[in-house]
């Protein structure tokens, strides 16, 4: 079922409103469009994702300038955006049905718990947060400690990693022991 519905994704139009420099977009004076392409396949979860050589939407940062053109092919259509706040993470919270830990993340960013387990303060930056988020993910999606390492020791080579990397296995071992 997932080839269909990725082979679908992969014959649909996107519409934009203007040609934008340096894309490369088929159409008339008035609307553009093009194709993208989707796998299934580049995901060790089998997530269908967007891989494109000029673009990959499901990547396009909130503010982007592509984004802001992309429109409805439909009169006075609309075009909505989901964006699940730690969506993978909390499934995996879920789905361990252990009560405690689900209510101790129910109103959580878990990403922010994370890096401030890993980076030993309260206040987060964006960038701390996106290591949290590549930590978790790392750990959902079956990486190794040498990954979680690489990821920890390139943001900075002075965190312990052996102190962080054994707080947050402690506190996400619900799922860990799910997972194993």
């Amino acid at each position: 079922r997932k080839d269909i519905i990725t082979e679908w994704l992969s014959t649909r139009t996107v519409y934009f409103n203007n040609k934008i420099p340096g894309f490369t977009l088929m159409g008339s004076k008035n609307l553009f469009y093009t194709k993208f392409n989707y796998s299934n396949k580049r995901t060790i979860t089998g997530r269908i994702n967007s891989f494109d050589d000029q673009v990959n939407l499901q990547m396009l940062p909130k503010n982007s300038e592509i984004k802001n053109h992309i429109i409805s092919r439909y009169k006075n259509g609309k075009i909505v955006v989901f964006d699940y706040v730690s969506f993978e993470s909390r499934i995996a919270i879920f789905a361990t049905g252990n009560k405690q830990f689900i209510d101790k993340f129910r109103d959580k960013d878990i990403h922010i718990h994370i890096a401030q387990l890993i980076f030993g303060h309260e206040q987060i930056t964006n960038e701390e947060r996106a290591i949290g988020k590549l930590f978790n993910h790392t750990l959902l999606f079956g990486g190794g400690e040498e990954r979680l390492k690489s990821i920890v020791r390139d943001f900075d080579d002075k965190i312990d990693f052996e102190n962080a990397y054994n707080k947050v296995i402690k506190e996400l071992n619900p799922i860990i022991e799910l997972s194993s």
